[in-house]
């Protein structure tokens, strides 16, 4: 996902904007937007916004059976409020429009200029994003039997495909459905009315969000049912990767409204009279203000997050949240999500998987008003901590790399001969692929090697990609390497043993080990202190 919600853009100014998408990127609808928190709403209402689509991966729906080749139609839905000879009013457009005549607007335009047509038994991928200022949008064609089939939410393929009669966008979300017009005609879609929570805001008008023509043709139309031949890929290894980590902290986010004074932080009015009532929406009994974080995140992490939602489009930024039970009840088959509302509450393990240490990971509403009123979470992004005494499991695959377990970063991969972890002392760090040395056993210091000794009992470590290596077991000196110029380096020091068969070679003396010992321990005593 790409974040950008710390640079602003002026009016009459422009930004380029150069990025990269991950190999591993979810294909998928997108859209992009203003994110000033004040003016949201108004943004929304004035068509600041666009598509964006992510395609040719394996779990991009447009190849799958039953829906490559359908005719693809991109609606991005808002509303606007316009005169009779369609001029904007002065004022602009109100945040609660409590006036009736408010229009549906598809890509920027009024719905009367949105028109589509198709044939007779043409199959139509409708792309809806919902950038309104309103509720969730519910999308029908009245008095036909047209039905949609559901693909994908937030750009991800749903576990099944859904046969609905009704397509609900919510806030921010996006949904991609399938229709097909099996009799000649024309038809209406429009926005269903929704009643409002106060008799002032017009939500339960119908309204028309397009014409469409369908043109009858000659030859045979399907008689299947369209979801018949729909066959959606399953999610990405990634996805089903990130399912699989565990949480490591629990989170409750609380999506609170609130009337009169006091507004959460906000203990009274500045001025002693304030006309009309005071509104206040916030997370977790704040405001939001750029100059308070909410909470930390680790980037890398999963978490559990208890969201009451009451209803609100809850939406986080550059991550993607499993949805495992909605107010209560654990979901029969847990679905992937960026924007979702749920009517009470709902528990979501979220993955901070896109973010990086120092970045800012927002939460919020995405109904524009409720962004501008203050419900908007920022957390802090911090590296992930690292348990005091870890146990070590190498990585097969990767010499020199390893996993700390107890991380929630670990995710051992089996199938290397020489990986084997030691687990007896907490500085036991074996790296694979490199002649250096496993500390002694049952301590994570050195005993030092005596000017009397004289012979050490030897283990051989083959690894992949070098020459047999010798290790002495009970020190940490290593024993020069046979047949390679190579040299075998000592752990936590840059000094070498010699190589046999190099001109250079010179036998190390038990003094030289002796200092070279002690030398170790003390710098092993300094970094444990």
């Amino acid at each position: 996902m790409i974040e950008d919600v710390r640079h602003a853009i002026d009016g009459g100014e422009s930004k380029t904007y150069t990025f990269t998408i991950p190999e591993d990127e979810e294909a998928g609808l997108h859209w992009y937007h203003n994110h000033v928190h004040g003016i949201t709403a108004q943004s929304y209402l004035s068509s600041l916004f666009g598509a964006f689509i992510i395609e040719g991966t394996d779990s991009d729906i447009t190849k799958s059976p039953g829906v490559e080749g359908a005719t693809e139609v991109i609606m991005i839905l808002s509303e606007g409020y316009v005169n009779e000879d369609k001029t904007v009013p002065p004022d602009g457009v109100p945040m609660f429009n409590a006036a009736e005549d408010w229009d549906a607007v598809v890509n920027g335009q009024l719905w009367s200029e949105t028109k589509y047509e198709f044939n007779q038994g043409e199959a139509v991928l409708f792309r809806a994003i919902s950038a309104t200022s309103y509720p969730t949008i519910s999308l029908a064609i009245p008095s036909s039997n047209v039905t949609f089939v559901v693909l994908a939410y937030d750009g991800l393929p749903t576990p099944e495909p859904e046969e609905v009669q009704v397509v609900d966008v919510e806030p921010g979300g996006r949904v991609d459905f399938l229709a097909r017009f099996d009799a000649p005609g024309n038809y209406t879609m429009t926005r269903l009315a929704k009643p409002g929570p106060f008799p002032t805001i017009t939500w339960d008008i119908e309204k028309v969000v397009a014409t469409i023509t369908v043109n009858p043709v000659d030859t045979d139309v399907p008689a299947d049912p369209l979801i018949d031949g729909v066959e959606l890929p399953e999610y990405s290894d990634n996805l089903k990767a990130l399912a699989e980590i565990e949480s490591v902290d629990t989170k409750t986010i609380a999506l609170q409204m609130k009337i009169g004074f006091p507004l959460f932080q906000i203990l009274k009015p500045q001025v002693e009279q304030v006309p009309g009532d005071a509104f206040g929406f916030g997370i977790n009994d704040r405001l939001s203000t750029p100059a308070h974080a909410n909470g930390r995140v680790a980037a890398g992490t999963c978490e559990t997050w208890t969201v009451l939602t009451g209803n609100h489009p809850f939406h986080i930024h550059a991550a993607r949240m499993l949805v495992t039970h909605i107010d209560g009840i654990k979901v029969d088959a847990p679905f992937w999500r960026d924007t979702m509302a749920a009517p009470v509450n709902m528990t979501v393990h979220v993955c901070f998987d896109a973010v990086q240490p120092g970045d800012h990971f927002l939460a919020h509403c995405h109904q524009a008003q409720h962004i501008d009123g203050g419900m908007v979470a920022m957390f802090d992004v911090a590296a992930a901590e690292i348990p005091e005494n870890p146990t070590a499991t190498p990585i097969a695959g990767g010499p020199a790399v390893v996993l700390v377990t107890g991380s929630p970063m670990t995710a051992p991969i089996a199938g290397n001969p020489t990986a084997e972890p030691i687990t007896e002392s907490p500085m036991a760090v074996l790296v694979v692929g490199s002649p250096t040395a496993v500390p002694i056993k049952g301590s994570p210091l050195a005993a030092p090697v005596s000017a009397e000794s004289s012979s050490f009992d030897a283990v051989a470590m083959n690894t992949p990609e070098s020459p047999t290596a010798t290790l002495i077991a009970g020190s940490l000196t290593t024993a020069p390497i046979t047949g390679s110029p190579m040299t075998a380096s000592v752990v936590g020091s840059p000094t070498a043993a010699p190589t046999k068969g190099s001109p250079t070679a010179e036998p190390v003396s038990a003094a030289s080990s002796v200092r070279l010992v002690v030398s170790i321990i003390l710098l092993v005593i300094s970094v444990l202190w």
